[in-house]
């Protein structure tokens, strides 16, 4: 008797599949909803361990992230849609100045996907502004594209590429220079974990 056929397995392409790998970029120890303006030796030293793995591919960063494009041996490749976020009134002040000024809305905005921090740009805005992108990564003929972006923005392409509700990206607890793997076969996107290289 045949073996039925398993819906759950991926189509198989000539093409190889495109790999798109993930890399947060550091925030601020101080001010939380902006960049770090230097990494910790300790960082330095895992973005230089990580350009062996990550060295010589295709790169797209946020604005901010070339320092960081250079320790892991890539070339900085400015892309407006991975420096999407915006923290609007935010930006320039600590977790702790936030809490005490404005608590319900940094309550809210850590459970409802339409809420806009600072005034600024929602995680459901940010999925939108990001799909777009994420297409035109599916469509590259570069075999493997490493992105650096801050965690907030890696959120929001994760929930777009792998269609889940906005409100997942909550759940999803991204650590600086910790690769992500993407996969996009032809037909759709998957998240690989481990380091598939």
């Amino acid at each position: 008797m045949p073996r039925a056929a398993n819906i759950f397995l991926p189509r198989l392409y000539e093409s190889p599949p495109m790999r798109l790998i993930l890399v947060a970029a550091p925030m601020s120890a101080h001010h939380p909803f902006r960049l770090a303006a230097d990494m910790s030796a300790a960082q330095v030293q895992r973005a230089r361990t990580l350009s062996g793995r990550l060295g010589g591919s295709a790169c797209q960063t946020a604005p901010g992230t070339g320092v960081l494009a250079l320790e892991l041996g890539l070339q900085p490749n400015d892309c407006a849609a991975l420096g999407a976020q915006d923290f609007g009134h935010w930006t320039d002040m600590t977790l702790d100045e936030v809490a005490a000024t404005d608590p319900e809305a940094l309550s809210l905005w850590t459970r409802d996907p339409e809420a806009r921090p600072g005034g600024g740009t929602s995680l459901t805005d940010l999925c939108a502004t990001v799909r777009p992108w994420l297409d035109q990564m599916a469509a590259s003929s570069a075999d493997r594209v490493v992105a650096l972006a801050a965690p907030p923005v890696l959120r929001g392409v994760i929930v777009s590429a792998l269609d889940l509700p906005p409100i997942a990206g909550f759940r999803l607890d991204i650590h600086p220079l910790a690769p992500i793997h993407l996969v996009h076969d032809g037909q759709r996107w998957t998240w690989r974990p481990g380091n598939p290289d």
